[in-house]
């Protein structure tokens, strides 16, 4: 299967004159843009700047749908969030200057059957929070309808491509296509909170829309031998002859602290029991697997649908993306900030559909989940959703295929 080639690439990169950004453009006649940032401090001021604001502009947010006497305010606290991410991160003639590159590079970037791949490469922990820069047009726009808000919104990169993050210390496995079961049902592993109707609600969509596509397996229930959740996630195996976890979907509490990143920690219910793991756990389980036959050759992928589960502490890389792409997991999928319910479960059902109905990549559907809670309710917040896998990983023959 053919990889989409990158429209644009932008490098971290480290030298003896300090960290800088390397831009290259795809197209020819553009040339190389170096920037060199002040030091690897602004990174994480713009990395702490950055989660206080999409709380803020989740804040806003009244319920899934944002209205017209609404779309002002929260336009104002979107906006807020790119523009402060440009002033924190690059000079004011700087930021002048990527931006003209940008429209430079990608001049169809408007054109919405045009959607560019972003590849960036770097360290976990010192990578530019591209999604969120609004590099087509970082003037503030007049809204003053959600129709206007929609389009303002579409200035940011996360809404008009899609992104490959490639870490030199944490390279994300190179097989872009997960694993079907033999009748071309992807093996999911739901791990749930059934105290959240949210949950439910991704739970009823895997075992009736997704029936044909997806063998599901939840967990916990009421059952309480076989193995632990760490040992789970560590070693992915069902019963022998079995297929292994493909996909590992968390619809749960996710506690997450940027004082003890060690004790974030991960709270699950079922079968009238609570589960809870911390960082700190999975990191010991997973070391006790070192060596031993009960670990697949793929690691599934991760989609952790909980608050806080993809946020990086700004003075540390340890995070769940950490832990998941150091255990090999096939990529992993998650919000920055503590995500509403509701739109938790709507932003997964619209990926599911598109990755798994529809056979779309990762990167599409993805994409298509954060887009359509624009198009549909005027919300922001899918931009939050961050991937740390590779856009093109796709599941398996569809089932019609095979017959």
């Amino acid at each position: 299967m053919r990889r989409t080639a990158p429209a644009v690439t932008i490098r971290t990169v480290r030298a003896n004159d300090g960290l800088y950004l390397h831009f290259h453009a795809a197209r020819p006649g553009c040339a190389d843009l170096r920037i060199t940032l002040d030091d690897e401090t602004v990174l994480r001021a713009a990395r702490t700047d950055l989660d206080q604001r999409l709380t803020a502009l989740k804040d806003e947010l009244s319920g899934m749908e944002v209205t017209d006497a609404d779309a002002a305010e929260v336009y104002r606290r979107f906006w807020q969030i790119g523009n402060r991410q440009l002033f924190l991160i690059f000079h004011r003639r700087v930021a002048a200057e990527l931006t003209r590159w940008w429209r430079s590079a990608l001049p169809a970037a408007r054109n919405p059957r045009f959607v560019p791949m972003i590849e960036c490469v770097g360290e976990l922990g010192a990578m530019l929070p591209i999604e969120y820069l609004p590099l087509l047009d970082p003037r503030p726009a007049d809204v003053r309808t959600r129709a206007d808000l929609v389009r303002a919104c579409r200035n940011v990169v996360g809404f008009t491509a899609m992104v490959r993050r490639s870490f030199g210390n944490l390279p994300v496995p190179q097989n872009i296509t997960l694993r079907a079961t033999e009748h071309g049902r992807l093996p999911v592993r739901f791990f749930q909170h059934d105290g959240l109707p949210g949950a439910r609600l991704e739970l009823k969509w895997f075992t009736t829309a997704a029936e044909q596509h997806a063998q599901v397996t939840t967990f916990p229930t009421a059952e309480t031998d076989g193995p632990t959740l760490a040992d789970q996630i560590s070693a992915p195996c069902p019963a022998a002859g079995g297929t292994p976890d493909a996909l590992q979907h968390f619809a749960c509490h996710c506690y997450t602290s940027a004082d003890r990143p060690m004790a974030n920690e991960i709270e699950l219910s079922g079968g009238g029991r609570t589960v809870r793991v911390t960082l700190d756990d999975l990191i010991t389980t997973a070391a006790g697997h070192f060596g031993r036959d009960d670990t697949p050759a793929e690691m599934p992928l991760v989609m952790m649908n909980a608050c806080g589960a993809s946020r990086l502490a700004a003075g540390s890389a340890l995070s769940f993306p950490w832990f998941f792409l150091r255990n090999d997991n096939r990529g992993f999928v998650g919000s920055e900030i503590e995500i509403p319910d509701d739109v938790a479960a709507e932003f997964s059902t619209a990926l599911y559909t598109r990755f798994i109905l529809l056979r779309e990549s990762l990167g599409e559907a993805v994409h298509h989940a954060r887009n359509h809670l624009l198009d549909r309710y005027a919300n922001p917040l899918g931009i939050s959703y961050s991937t740390y896998a590779d856009p093109d990983l796709r599941v398996g023959p569809h089932p019609r295929s095979d017959q």
